[in-house]
């Protein structure tokens, strides 16, 4: 089997070249992991969350490299790698605050006087599969939880953020975690699969596409494995007729290029009503035109290059194609730079149902837009697509918003007159083809517990 090369999007240059474990290293890996629990489970509660504080610590002692390393292995622009690094800090903070509370004893009574007691405890030995996009956050909202929890884990991390994986183990051994509560596994996909099925590990949480979801989803099903997904979404703006125009713009725009456009929770269709629909067009057109792409190091960038090349040829192709089956570019589809896999920011109008960009995620920073009549079209358009996992309505009228996105809009997480955005104290997941299970608040620590009743 090849070696992993990670690539800079930006230079497109190589960075560095890692070997991917064999199947005899990963059952050495495997054992420590089950001996490691065996005693971390066992530890007090005050024990971990300790732990959990080190951790905090020692990314802020680290910030500087961990954040260098994002941008140059998948292209962020600095200041929002630091950013996330700085907010899965606040879920350390969160999770240490809350750890007692999250998992206390439970008691009630049923029929009969007789008391019954709920206990969270801890399965094992879960894999995480994480994806590229947020490489530090998406990883410490599946390890805090459950380490807090007295599981250990597995990280099988994208292959080409290698470098923010490694460096990654180290801050956990530098926080004092011991050897084998917190693995990083280096794996091929045929590997991956075969752990899956090896009965030390106990669950599975995924976040990355839906096709990934779906395979992982049909071995964790026939080996009866708790699972939990984080997939892809198309997230609907709703702007209706009463909105704040210039707010809404905005927010849009600012959601479409949020992480160069690589979030699975940013706006990807804008859906306006027609009678503010030209206005609305100026308005998030200037803002989509005024974006500027370049090094992801440089002070005013504002979008940088795409993680990979295949993902930037892949959307270029769902464009193009989308374009010759008759949907309309406000602008130039190829960006300027030279080198990098860039994609220039875009707007996409007057899409036929059959193309890409009406039935598949665009994972970049092209927006697609929809005219409608009214509140009914916009509704039935934002359900359209079997994603489910965000959305934004905006409307001056709050109550309407609020009862439009209570009762209409399938999805996981709605915003009102705002962006959608992950915080560790509001449970976060989708349905549909976006997923199920929930990660974060007290729900990310029972996704993968044993909730047990004990009937006195």
């Amino acid at each position: 089997m090849s070696n992993i090369i990670t690539i800079n999007p930006y230079t497109e240059s190589p960075i560095s070249e890692y070997e991917y474990i064999c199947e005899r290293q990963l059952e050495v890996l495997n054992d420590v992991a089950e001996k490691s629990y065996k005693d971390w489970s066992q530890r007090p509660l005050y024990h971990r969350v300790e732990r959990i504080q080190s951790i905090a610590t020692a990314l802020e002692n680290n910030i500087e490299q961990l954040s260098n390393l994002i941008s140059t292995e998948m292209g962020k622009p600095h200041t929002q790698s630091i950013a996330e690094i700085k907010k899965s800090k606040e879920l350390c903070a969160y999770y240490v605050e809350s750890a007692d509370e999250m998992l206390k004893t439970e008691s009630c009574n049923i029929p009969g006087g007789r008391p019954v007691n709920i206990h969270y405890l801890p399965l094992g030995c879960i894999l995480g599969i994480m994806p590229w996009n947020y490489p530090v956050w998406q990883v410490m909202r599946f390890v805090i939880p459950n380490l807090l929890l007295g599981n250990v884990v597995f990280v099988k991390h994208a292959d080409n953020v290698s470098g923010v994986a490694e460096l990654l183990q180290n801050i956990f051994l530098e926080s004092g975690l011991p050897v084998g509560v917190v693995t990083n596994l280096r794996i091929s996909h045929t590997l991956c699969a075969s752990l899956i099925k090896d009965e030390r590990v106990k669950g599975v949480s995924l976040t990355g596409s839906t096709n990934a979801g779906k395979s992982v989803a049909e071995v964790c099903g026939a080996n009866m494995k708790k699972s939990l997904f984080e997939l892809g979404g198309s997230d609907p703006y709703l702007v209706l007729e009463d909105a704040d125009i210039e707010l809404a713009a905005r927010t849009c725009a600012l959601s479409r290029v949020n992480n160069s456009g690589q979030s699975c929770i940013s706006a990807k269709r804008f859906i306006i009503h027609q009678g503010i629909y030209d206005d609305f067009m100026d308005a998030v057109s200037k803002i989509m035109s005024a974006f500027v792409l370049g090094d992801p190091f440089g002070s005013a960038t504002q979008v940088g290059p795409l993680a990979r090349q295949d993902l930037q040829q892949k959307l270029i192709s769902q464009v193009e194609r989308s374009i010759a089956m008759g949907a309309k570019a406000v602008f130039d589809i190829h960006a300027s730079h030279q080198k990098g896999y860039f994609v220039q920011p875009n707007l996409l109008e007057n899409i036929p149902v059959a193309a890409p960009a009406y039935k598949e995620e665009l994972f970049g920073p092209v927006a697609s837009v929809y005219k409608v009549k009214n509140e009914q079209q916009a509704i039935q358009i934002a359900n359209q697509t079997g994603f489910g996992l965000g959305a934004a309505v905006f409307s001056k009228d709050v109550e309407r918003a609020n009862h439009i996105a209570t009762h209409h809009i399938e999805s996981g997480m709605v915003a009102i007159n705002d962006f959608v955005r992950s915080n560790p104290r509001v449970p976060f997941g989708g349905i549909g083809l976006s997923g199920y299970g929930r990660e974060m608040r007290v729900e990310g620590v029972r996704e993968f517990a044993n909730q047990k009743a004990i009937f006195i």
